[in-house]
């Protein structure tokens, strides 16, 4: 959803939905309105998002286009996640598998 990293001084990871308010709004009508396009252009069926975040924007913009695709999500492998960090690929598959993508 957003190509960019937003790094702490102390090289931290700062996730856009941490960013204050002015620069997120930015942020996430750029990429919103770039979501929207790719979405217009490839017209998917189905569409993923990496984790809660991720599936909240494919949503939004999915209805703002007033688009077909199906949202799903899957567990973002995040080191911080616990759930991530056992089975991680055995998890998304099974995900996968009860969207009917897989």
């Amino acid at each position: 959803y957003c190509p960019l990293v937003f790094m702490e001084e102390s090289s931290r990871n700062r996730t856009p939905d941490k960013l204050p308010a002015k620069e997120r709004e930015t942020l996430v009508a750029i990429c919103d309105a770039h979501l929207q396009t790719v979405i217009r252009t490839l017209d998917p069926d189905h569409l993923v998002g990496v984790g809660v975040y991720a599936e909240s924007c494919l949503k939004r913009a999915v209805q703002i286009e007033g688009a077909r695709a199906k949202v799903s999500r899957i567990l973002h492998p995040s080191p911080a996640s616990p759930s991530a960090n056992k089975d991680w690929g055995g998890k998304v598959t099974r995900q996968l598998q009860k969207a009917k993508i897989w």
